[in-house]
């Protein structure tokens, strides 16, 4: 398995990242809305 492709610098799963941002995008959507 190579998973250099999907680990950032700081050693984080991009995928979840993107899963973390979106959730902020959202509440704050939400809390906006």
């Amino acid at each position: 398995m190579v998973q250099e492709q999907y680990t950032s610098e700081s050693g984080f799963d991009i995928r979840l990242e993107a899963k973390l941002k979106n959730a902020k995008l959202v509440s704050a959507r939400e809390s906006l809305g």
